[in-house]
């Protein structure tokens, strides 16, 4: 049931980005995968036995396979595996593989488009069109029989990805340069990772089975008060039920000295109904009088421990009032984390965060844009620990810019200005960007640009994106929630796989404390099916059994 991914370590350029690149996403996918070398190993029928998919995607690799590499793997895949070949340099091999895949010859073009077409391989993609910011190098088939069928065109509507049936096994190619994982081109979480692990799924035999991210979709709010005219949405925070109703648990980071007594019992009562989780956002949204920020100056300064100690007090006496818990997920203006914070979130159980920016560093610092956290080294999609210690775990699933002047993730930004189906486009984005990504998706605003909606367009954006997620699987869940599965996920393993007579046997090995899944995909004739397989918690190892219908 294993994967086999090929490479070349002898050609240190190319592994390294077939490293930082391939073999990065497979880890965070949580695929179960064998590495061979090439450069000292050479591919026989044992190394290709129960394996469900052998990927190639080390850039002209496959060049060095000679005709009796690829007559036993294409005798694997008659039997049933699955091979996807990921290169933008196809044409140095093609003569070697052209009477397995009939396609005599390949172009080296460039491109600056990838559309996508309709298949079940981008189906989850949240764009049709992806657009790198600098030319791609691409190979597109001269000729090609009718069995192919095209998913992915250049800019010249040239298939640059296509599968085909062979025998009782799949071959997927696509040839596009590793180039395009690099940032200046298109990198990662911009709009290939969904094509990329689906392409991978599709191609595989069946059962294939492994443990990313499932498919959470949680909301987060900034800057909230409540403090504003009754017909507004945000009112004592009506915005909630609107949200409530179409499935979502919002986290709303409060700026504390901004609300009045009021707003208690409407925080309190969503608290207490698990309508929503809150935590302290900052002491006040406005920007022109003292400092906003509870946990680190706004100009980069550390706050001592004298002003720490102060600020969690009034911090714990506030929720002490509403009579709530805080979120244990730290919401900090302008992710503003100071180090010397970090001790007093520990003593309050607030073990995660969802900051762009790591510890001790503001959006103005040109050393805050070179973080690299896990595992991709991008702030605004990140799955990591947010300091050295690793004492707080982060995760943040937004697409959009992040410059020295802030980010752009707020999905209702300019929302005065706006129609309802763009915002509403935008929201949708937001969410799918993060599933496809394996990561969770998250519907993020400022309360004060909800604030320029009236009440009858919010319940219609929301309306219009509940709609637009029930086409997909999801699962709705507090930050909190997510957060704490993505610790746990991240703290354990497949270790073992094996399938026989309808049965998969699973060996998990590391701890959680909660229940996990993996995601389980079986196929009947031309249709794909996907399940979820429960874990229980554990520590240290678990052998699991699960009969599958087929």
């Amino acid at each position: 049931m294993k994967t086999i991914v090929l490479c070349d370590s002898s050609d240190f350029v190319s592994f390294q980005r077939f490293e930082n690149s391939i073999l990065s996403a497979l880890d965070f996918y949580q695929f179960w995968y064998q590495v061979i070398d090439i450069s000292y190993t050479l591919i026989d029928t044992i190394e290709l036995e129960d394996v469900n998919l052998l990927i190639i995607a080390q850039e002209a690799t496959a060049k060095k396979l000679g005709i009796s590499d690829w007559k036993t793997i294409f005798k694997k895949v008659s039997s049933g595996m699955g091979l996807v070949i990921f290169d933008g340099m196809i044409p140095s091999y093609q003569e070697t593989i052209s009477q397995y895949t009939g396609i005599s010859e390949f172009r080296i073009e460039k491109t600056i488009e990838i559309l996508l077409e309709e298949s079940w391989i981008t189906d989850l993609s949240a764009e049709k069109t992806i657009k790198t910011s600098i030319p791609v190098l691409v190979n597109t088939p001269e000729e090609i029989s009718d069995d192919w069928h095209i998913f992915l065109k250049d800019h010249k509507h040239h298939p640059v990805g296509l599968w085909k049936n062979f025998g009782r096994g799949k071959i997927s190619i696509i040839g596009i340069s590793q180039g395009l994982w690099h940032k200046n081109c298109l990198g990662h979480t911009n709009g290939f990772d969904g094509v990329f692990w689906r392409t991978l799924v599709f191609t595989a035999k069946k059962p294939f089975v492994f443990k990313p991210v499932p498919p959470f979709i949680t909301c987060r709010v900034n800057d909230a008060t409540g403090n504003y005219l009754p017909e507004n949405p945000a009112h004592s925070f009506k915005y909630v039920s609107i949200l409530n109703q179409a499935g979502f648990t919002p986290h709303i980071g409060l700026c504390i000295n901004k609300i009045t007594p009021d707003k208690i019992s409407h925080i309190h009562s969503f608290y207490h109904q698990s309508k929503a989780e809150f935590s302290a956002h900052s002491f006040t949204d406005d920007l022109q009088g003292n400092d906003p920020s509870i946990y680190m100056g706004s100009d980069g300064r550390e706050f001592s421990f004298e002003q720490l100690k102060s600020h969690f007090e009034q911090v714990d006496n506030f929720f002490e009032k509403l009579d709530i818990k805080p979120a244990k997920t730290i919401n900090a203006h302008r992710s503003q984390i100071s180090y010397n914070a970090i001790s007093f979130f520990k003593q309050r159980n607030q073990i995660f965060s969802m900051n762009l920016l790591k510890s001790g560093k503001i959006y103005s610092d040109p050393r805050a844009l070179l973080w690299e956290p896990k595992p991709y080294g991008i702030q605004n999609f990140s799955i990591d620990f947010l300091d050295e210690n690793q004492n707080i775990f982060n995760g943040v699933s937004h697409p959009g810019k992040i410059t020295n002047k802030g980010a752009d993730i707020d999905f209702l930004e300019n929302s005065a200005s706006l129609s309802q189906h763009l915002l509403s486009q935008r929201g949708i984005f937001q969410i799918k960007r993060g599933i496809e990504n394996l990561f969770f998706g998250c519907l993020m605003f400022h309360e004060r640009n909800l604030a320029k909606l009236s009440m009858d367009d919010f319940e219609k954006i929301i309306s219009f994106i509940s709609d637009e997620i029930k086409r997909f699987p999801h699962i709705f869940r507090s930050y909190d929630f997510v957060m704490s599965y993505l610790k746990n996920r991240n703290d354990s393993k497949i270790a073992k796989m094996k399938y026989s007579n309808q049965h998969l046997f699973i060996t998990i090995s590391g701890k959680s404390i909660m229940p996990q899944f993996l995601f389980c995909f079986l196929e009947d004739g031309t249709k794909i099916f996907q399940s979820f397989l429960e874990i229980p918690p554990f520590e240290k190892l678990l052998e699991l059994t699960y009969k599958l219908p087929y």
